[in-house]
Order: structure tokens, then C-alpha cells, then sequence
């Protein structure tokens, strides 16, 4: 473990040696809850920057204080030791007005009123530009549209709060962050509510924010496949502190699968995936196009039945005829024809059943 630790540690260059454009710094932070007399430390010892063009991921477990540190980052809790700073300057120190200038925030727990429109929520992200009596002007006006079009809202301005899900929801209040226009962008789980497709499109989002507008994005993710690839660094949360590397790094190194090495979850580093640490004691030789042996073999291990090609029987040949995926199988010299694996996996494992019980 503490091999792994140090050797993550070396390999996360000190981007202060590249002069990067520092947007925040959190120096020798502490983060939790209560005052002097009595308070609760979730995490300490805090010593992180992010600069300009960034897209970081906080990962950790549940209850372990993401949501704590991106509250703090915001300003809406005061850090128990430490400090915060913005472009050099001391957020403790800074006017709500001056503070949301520079950070725009989406938490996981939202009051809205439900009868306000999509369009007039997106447009609150606009207050601090805003004359004394609250009137946008039309660049401002230009901003809001644009905010609900990159987020892929446009068509639901005109409606309700209450007459949309909660994964649109939660796209709508991150146009309210970029019609904000802030420099530093703090989401809690922005992708938690949404599908697949959705999913990737708002990190495809996050990514050209922070390349095309240089934005500093920060995100907590429970999502690992989804932050490995995309993310430029994860801060990972690790004994009440954080952790912090380029995502590639930590899966090389193997420290993600030393993180959960008391549980029954592994990380798969060809297939970029979490899955149960399954043992087989059952093989299957299985040949064929590449794709289809993969989904097979997936199929077949719900099973406890995996590929070895060494095995000689049960043999499977998968391939594609006149459109259809066939499976061939050869078993104690007998040929069988399946058209659907609803067919094929019950046959498989019937057969070792009824090898084991002969």
C-alpha cells in the first residue's frame, strides 16, 4: 500500500514548476463542521491547486466529505483551518457579489419553485451582471440562450420546473452555472440523474468548457469508467485526506485495485470496468468474431462459466449468418444450433450440471 502511495506521489508532476495560471489553492485546508470549541474534521491537511483549462473529478466513498470540500471551495462553509484562494485572493475575504463572479455551484438538493420557468431559473445565473432593479440586457440575454443550448435544453424553456424530470433538472441548473460565467465551476455528482447517452454528452460539455473557454471545472463522480479518460486529474479521497494524479496514473500503478482489496470489486484495466471478482471453475472454449466472444463469455460468467481455449469441450462458434447471430456448439460429439443466448445459457450450463451430478 504505501509503495503504491509513494510512487502515485512522484509520478504527479508539481505543476508550479510549468508556471500554469493558478485559479484555486487550497493551503494546509481542513474542511468539516462545528467551530473552536467543538467541531468535526471530514478532511485535512488539504494542499491543492487547480489551474486554468482543468477538469478534475473528486472521487471517494460515500460520506467521506466530497460534498463538504466543494462547499467549502464555494464559500457556503468556512473552513476549519486553512485557506481558500481565487486568483490570488483570499475567499474568506471576498463579497458574496465578488465571490460569485469567480465560482458558480450545483449541489445535489435543490428548493426551486416548481411554477418558475426553465428559462427565468438559467437567468438567475445572471444576478451579479444585472443593473439595481434587475434587468438583463441583451448580452446577457445572448448568454442565457447560449447556456440552454449547450446544455441541450432549449426546447424546454417555456416549461415548468415541476413539468420536467430530474435529470433535465439538473441540466438547467448547470446552464445556470455557464450563464454565471465564472471562472471555477464546483458540480456535486452533475451526471447522477442522467442516462448513458446524456451522461458522456455532459462530459463531453465539461471538456470543451474547460478547453474552449478555460474554465476550471471541478466535479465530484461516484463514475470511474467515466472519469478515467476524461478527467486531467482526479483528487481521490484517501484516510480523511485527498490523493491527487492523473487518472491513467493511479490505475497503472495499481493503486485502485489496492483500494478495494477488501471487497469483492475489481478493476478491469483493459476494459476500463468495476466488476465482481468472480472465480469460474468452468470453461467453455469459445471462438468466433471478437465482439461477439466477448458479450458471450460476459453472458456465460452470471454462469460461473468462462473462455479457456485450452478446454476442448464444450466448444462454441459464434459468427453472424444472413444477419443473425448463430452459436454453433460441439458437446460429447453432438452438434447444437442456437439463434438467441436465452437458448444457449441454460444449454451450457445444463450440460456441466449434468456432467457434475453423472
Amino acid at each position: 500500500m504505501f509503495g503504491l502511495f509513494l510512487i502515485i506521489i512522484v509520478l504527479v508532476p508539481d505543476s508550479k514548476h510549468f508556471d500554469m495560471d493558478y485559479a484555486l489553492e487550497l493551503i494546509d485546508l481542513n474542511v468539516g463542521y462545528g467551530n473552536k470549541k467543538s467541531r468535526r474534521v471530514i478532511l485535512s491537511d488539504i494542499r491543492l491547486s487547480a489551474a486554468s483549462g482543468q477538469l478534475i473529478a473528486l472521487v471517494g466513498p460515500n460520506g467521506k466529505g466530497k460534498s463538504t470540500l466543494l462547499k467549502t471551495i464555494g464559500g457556503f462553509l468556512k473552513p476549519l483551518e486553512g485557506m481558500v484562494r481565487i486568483h490570488g485572493s483570499n475567499l474568506s475575504q471576498l463579497t458574496n457579489h465578488q465571490r460569485a463572479k469567480l465560482i458558480s455551484f450545483v449541489g445535489t438538493s435543490h428548493e426551486i419553485n416548481k411554477l418558475l420557468r426553465v428559462r427565468d431559473l438559467v437567468a438567475l445565473g445572471r444576478w451579479q451582471h444585472s443593473s439595481f432593479l434587475g434587468r438583463l440586457y441583451e448580452n446577457d440575454q445572448r448568454i442565457v440562450y447560449k447556456a440552454m443550448l449547450d446544455t441541450k435544453i432549449l426546447h424546454l424553456r417555456d416549461a415548468r420546473i415541476g413539468e420536467i424530470s430530474d435529470g433535465e433538472l439538473q441540466r438547467v441548473l448547470i446552464a445556470r452555472c455557464l450563464a454565471q460565467d465564472t471562472p471555477i465551476i464546483l458540480l456535486d455528482e452533475p451526471t447522477a440523474f442522467l442516462d448513458i447517452a446524456n451522461k458522456f454528452e455532459m462530459v463531453d460539455l465539461m471538456r470543451r468548457l474547460v478547453r474552449l473557454n478555460r474554465k476550471t471545472i471541478i466535479f465530484s463522480s461516484h463514475d470511474l469508467p467515466t472519469v478515467i479518460g476524461n478527467a486531467d486529474l482526479m483528487w481521490f479521497i484517501y484516510n480523511r485526506s485527498i490523493l491527487e494524479a492523473i487518472p491513467e496514473e493511479l490505475v497503472m500503478t495499481g493503486f485502485l485495485d489496492t483500494f478495494f482489496e477488501h471487497s469483492n470489486v475489481v478493476f478491469d484495466l483493459v476494459k476500463n470496468e468495476f466488476r465482481l471478482n468472480q472465480k469460474p471453475d468452468r470453461f467453455v472454449k469459445i471462438l468466433g468474431d471478437e465482439t461477439l466472444v466477448f458479450w458471450t463469455e460476459k453472458a456465460l460468467l452470471r454462469f460461473g462459466i468462462a473462455r479457456d481455449n485450452r478446454v476442448s469441450e464444450p466448444e462454441i462458434h459464434v459468427k453472424v449468418e444472413n444477419e443473425n447471430i448463430l452459436w454453433m456448439v460441439n458437446s460429447l460429439d453432438k452438434s447444437y444450433r442456437f439463434e438467441t443466448l436465452r437458448d444457449l445459457l441454460p444449454f451450457i450450463d445444463r450440460q456441466f450440471r449434468n456432467k457434475e451430478n453423472s
